[in-house]
């Protein structure tokens, strides 16, 4: 059956789909069955059983394949073969056989079911009526479908529309936020260039988790890489811009930095690059500093290359006091930067435990400034150390030497109070420098003290009225150490400090009102509780009057040379130098000793040698100036003492000592006296500032000594300076051979005094006449004035008194008379030349009379009770013992 159907498809109803159903017709079928017919009645009729071995000779090949191509199969087998004609000719019979068997089965087959087939025939005209029914169905049916078809399409394409519709808007927002977070790069970059950190931190936050939303386009993914390097952008301008406020802070640019730094929770992180960027400002200021006064000598490539020590090293000394004011000026204000970031936290601090008072804790970023403070300022003083280090000091002069000194005492003060680091480095660098410096200074200050003294004409400097050493400017600082000490109740540096080298003290906030400490001139000083109740006691008065009070008639200003002037000015620089490095003070007390030993010294020896053989000089003083020539102008062999090798000073060949005309420059006598005198009084005023400098038993005693001993003497170097020229003047020995060559052995009373008393007072007269002379260009107090005629008077007696008794002769009572007479005719004279009331030195001559009329026996006693005279005065100074300070 399933041949037939097979063979029915073949032959018969084709029905490709349900679009092109057809139906065959009849007589189709029975052209089909005709043709065996023919091509059997040629053939022989076989049996049964020769048509089913026929059958079976057919190929396999004929029945595996449907569209089978007998012939091409044929040929193919006898393409091989060597075939005759017979062979071809066999071969084509059996092709024939085996048809007429094949043709004729299927003949038989199909008349055998002709009958079944002719009903099929006739269901398949019923099938092709229902299939043309149904064709008509289907066709009507597609043609509903195709206008339902047509509606839903127009409806499908709204939705479509619609759905597009939403996906573009969703398309176009993803594109929006695109184009957003591109454009939040170049907005990062402004803010960035703004210096608008903090905005910038919360842009690049919220770009970065708008990203994550569209993190699946690829384009988001490479807007994300560049946002992170855009981060470390931020990061980057973050610590420039931090770095720039360590140089010059801006406390709303700061806390804007800061709060970007508190947005990336790297606060901690933020003290710490304070701390290192300070650092780092300092070293590179530093250098900038040592180069810029270096630039116009030196190439840029070559200052490149150099070291910060070698830079110091070439600052020229020209230079020096520029170069180390401007590096500490710099170095300073960088400070003051970083105490401005520190009381910035410290105020941030306190407002937010105001506002949380359960918050008393002091946060990261303060606790790490305060901790770091040591080191920072450290690191300043390391660089102002090696500038000091790299320089030769002792070749400044002595101004600018102090300035650097005073400044960098100052330095160390502000690093002890502000920063708890007492800065032993620059301290011990100082000491080192100042007694180089010392030594080198004191002798120059010693030779150009003899120059002076060598060109000094000893002419009265003009000056004002109640002038004191205060009114110097080398004096000055005690003033303004007294103003100091009040205002500031606080020591320089605690004895405790040397104890905790290399540890951070205790420091506070540098406060609105603090100046940069190399902002200011040298006009201040520091000082010591001790030295601020010393110089209190001094009771430096706003007015001189109370220091020099010598007389309420007193107009003139005090007779200085300008040699005593130098000589304090010396005295002002070597004091202040103690103030500023207490560690020289000593050897500065030694050297003050030594500077007013070698002028009294040499005051003593250029205007007393002329004194004609006379021994005017005290015992006293005869031994201080033999010690002082063996300390000063002999060089002594001692290791322990401040000695030098001076030669002895010279007279200018200007002053006179031999002439007559000019009283044997007694105006110049008198000009180095009250310099002496002036001198030795401030000395003594100063004694307690100078007491106090001292801290060593042995110095100290030697300072005692010195008080008491050479400034004892200004009385005895002055009488035996003024000696001198009265001895000239009243013609001394002359005097002498005239009063012991008058007879005192007279028999008879005279009412006639001596010869000799005329001419003394002759002599006295000139000498008035000489003295009024100098008053008129060097206007002398009368103190002064009584002072010379005392001594005058003095000398005068002491001829009397030796001219008596030299003389050979024996004295009569007559002759006692006369002396009586001689002395009262002198003294009524000598009140009306002197105007002096009452004469001094009568005593003397009046006991060597009497002696006359004593008995031999009572002649020793009476020398032990006059064997000198009464010791002179020298107006202006008196002595005072004082307890000294400790």
């Amino acid at each position: 059956m399933s041949f037939q159907l097979r063979h029915f498809s073949d032959y018969g109803l084709q029905m490709e789909s349900i679009d092109n159903l057809s139906v065959y017709d009849s007589s189709f079928l029975e052209q089909m069955t005709a043709v065996p017919k023919l091509q059997t009645r040629c053939l022989p009729v076989t049996d049964p059983v020769k048509e089913a071995e026929i059958i079976e000779s057919i190929a396999a090949a004929y029945f595996v394949e449907e569209d089978f191509d007998a012939t091409n199969y044929e040929l193919k087998k006898l393409l091989n073969l060597e075939l005759l004609p017979e062979d071809l000719m066999r071969e084509m019979d059996l092709l024939k056989r085996q048809l007429q068997v094949v043709s004729k089965r299927i003949s038989s087959m199909i008349i055998a079911n002709s009958v079944s087939y002719s009903t099929q025939l006739k269901n398949i005209d019923g099938i092709h009526d229902d299939l043309t029914s149904l064709i008509q169905t289907i066709a009507e049916i597609r043609r509903n479908i195709g206008l339902i078809k047509s509606e839903n399409r127009n409806k499908l394409k709204i939705l479509a529309n619609h759905r597009n519709r939403k996906f573009l808007h969703r398309l176009k927002s993803s594109l929006n936020a695109i184009r957003t977070l591109y454009e939040t790069e170049f907005q990062l970059k402004d803010l960035i260039q703004e210096e608008n950190f903090f905005a910038a931190i919360r842009l690049y936050n919220e770009a970065r988790k708008a990203a994550f939303t569209y993190n699946h386009f690829k384009c988001i993914r490479d807007l994300m890489e560049k946002l992170s390097e855009t981060m470390h952008e931020i990061e980057y301008g973050l610590d420039n811009a931090l770095a720039s406020l360590t140089v010059i802070f801006d406390p709303d640019r700061y806390s804007s930095i800061f709060s970007a730094y508190e947005m990336l929770n790297r606060t901690t992180e933020a003290a710490t690059k304070i701390i290192n960027f300070t650092h780092a400002t300092i070293e590179n200021s530093s250098r900038t500093v040592i180069s810029n006064f270096l630039i116009h000598r030196i190439a840029d490539n070559e200052l490149n290359n150099l070291s910060y020590e070698q830079l110091c090293e070439n600052v020229c000394t020209d230079s020096t006091l520029d170069c180390v004011r401007e590096l500490g000026f710099v170095v300073c204000k960088i400070l003051f930067t970083f105490h401005l970031i520190m009381r910035y936290h410290v105020d941030d601090d306190e407002r937010l435990q105001c506002t949380d008072e359960n918050k008393d804790e002091i946060r990261s970023a303060q606790k790490i400034l305060r901790n770091s403070a040591h080191s920072i300022f450290k690191t300043a003083c390391m660089k102002y150390n090696i500038l000091l280090c790299c320089q030769d000091l002792s070749t400044l002069n002595f101004d600018h030497f102090l300035d650097i000194v005073d400044m960098s005492a100052r330095f160390r003060h502000f690093g002890r109070k502000y920063f708890g680091n007492s800065c032993t480095e620059v301290s011990v660098t100082l000491e080192k420098h100042i007694h180089l410096y010392f030594g080198r200074y004191h002798h120059d200050k010693m030779e150009e003290l003899r120059m002076f003294l060598e060109s000094e004409a000893f002419a009265p400097c003009p000056l004002p009225q109640r002038f004191t050493i205060f009114d110097l400017q080398e004096f000055a600082f005690l003033k303004g150490s007294l103003e100091c000490c009040d205002n500031n109740d606080e020591t320089i540096f605690d004895m405790n400090d040397e104890l905790n080298l290399g540890e951070q003290l205790d420091f506070e906030v540098i406060g609105d009102f603090v100046q940069n400490p190399f902002a200011t001139e040298a006009d201040s000083f520091s000082c010591s509780r001790n030295m601020a109740n010393i110089i209190s006691n001094l009771a430096i008065p706003e007015s001189n009057d109370d220091w020099l009070q010598e007389s309420e008639n007193q107009l003139n200003p005090p007779i200085i040379s300008n040699a005593a002037l130098n000589l304090l000015r010396f005295f002002g620089r070597y004091i202040r130098m103690t103030f500023m490095l207490d560690s020289v003070a000593e050897q500065a007390v030694a050297s003050i000793m030594q500077l007013f030993d070698y002028f009294f010294y040499s005051l003593c020896t250029l205007f007393s040698a002329d004194s004609e053989g006379l021994n005017l000089r005290s015992e006293r003083l005869t031994k201080v100036l033999s010690k002082i020539e063996k300390d000063i102008i002999i060089v002594s062999s001692s290791t322990t003492e401040i000695k030098l090798g001076l030669a002895p000073c010279t007279l200018s060949s200007a002053i006179r000592l031999y002439d007559s005309n000019c009283l044997f420059a007694l105006a110049e006598r008198i000009v180095s006296v009250q310099s002496l005198v002036f001198i030795a009084k401030h000395l003594d005023i100063i004694r307690p500032v100078v007491e106090s400098l001292v801290k060593n038993d042995i110095r100290m005693s030697e300072l005692r000594e010195f008080y008491s001993s050479i400034l004892n003497l200004v009385n005895d170097a002055g009488c035996s300076i003024y000696s001198c020229v009265a001895v000239k003047a009243i013609n001394y020995r002359q005097l002498i051979v005239r009063v012991s060559s008058t007879r005192w052995d007279l028999n008879e009373l005279q009412s006639q005094h001596s010869a000799y008393v005329d001419s003394l007072l002759q002599d006295l007269e000139a000498f008035k006449k000489r003295l009024e002379m100098i008053n008129e260009y060097l206007p002398l107090s009368k103190d002064i004035i009584n002072t010379v005629w005392d001594i005058v008077i003095n000398c005068s007696f002491k001829a009397l008194v030796q001219g008596y008794s030299e003389s050979g002769k024996k004295c009569s009572s007559e002759g006692r008379a006369l002396m009586q007479l001689d002395l009262q005719q002198l003294i009524s004279r000598i009140e009306q030349i002197c105007n002096i009331h009452p004469v001094p030195h009568k005593a003397y001559v009046e006991n060597y009379i009497k002696a006359y009329y004593l008995p031999e026996s009572s002649f020793e006693q009476w020398i032990q009770q006059h064997s000198m005279p009464e010791r002179l005065r020298v107006p202006g100074f008196e002595y005072r013992e004082r307890q000294p300070y400790r």
